[in-house]
């Protein structure tokens, strides 16, 4: 009935407060449970502790705000898994001139998503998280999040995230935030 992580761990990677501030909002503060965090003599210098960061919201108003935080993104979403990925050489005269390039991802019900960048956001921090189907793809040509920001160029204004959980939610905030257009996909 209620989430294990606090208030403070939400798909909303800029603002902190954001899923407090919605329950607030919509009068529904009492989907907030003490979690005990608050209570710890260790934790009293973290602000957060004070202002309610550290309640449990309920699962209710957990899928309710991550609705919320989806309708104001401007985002495609797409259910299904990636198969393949394909590089689209756009530019015949210079190979090494990726400006024109974009790529081609193939889902497994066949259909396609082309786009400048793809990021994988899989797997939790650490290693980073390749799909089987996608191993044979050279490494240069998939962006895994943690290098993301590296590894994006200006040109590439149209980005495929693949993930479905926290991170590729972040990944796909960022990329809108810094003007791109994101299709999500998640199997």
């Amino acid at each position: 009935e209620y989430l294990r992580s606090p208030a403070l761990a939400h798909p909303d990677h800029f603002d902190i407060n954001s899923l407090l501030a919605y329950a607030v909002a919509n009068d529904r503060e009492d989907e907030l449970v003490e979690s005990g965090c608050a209570q710890i003599r260790k934790l009293f210098g973290l602000g957060q502790t004070q202002v309610g960061l550290w309640k449990l919201p309920s699962t209710r108003l957990f899928r309710d705000f991550c609705i919320h935080l989806a309708r104001q993104l401007k985002h495609d979403f797409v259910k299904g898994m990636a198969v393949d990925l394909t590089r689209n050489d756009n530019n015949e005269e210079d190979k090494n001139d990726d400006t024109d390039t974009s790529y081609t991802v193939t889902l497994a019900n066949g259909s396609e998503i082309t786009c400048k960048s793809v990021v994988l956001a899989l797997g939790p921090t650490g290693t980073p998280v390749t799909p089987t189907k996608l191993c044979n793809v050279p490494k240069e040509r998939l962006i895994q999040w943690p290098r993301m920001k590296e590894h994006l160029k200006s040109h590439h204004k149209r980005v495929l995230v693949v993930g479905g959980g926290l991170t590729a939610v972040q990944v796909a905030q960022y990329c809108l935030r810094s003007g791109r257009k994101v299709v999500l996909c998640s199997r």
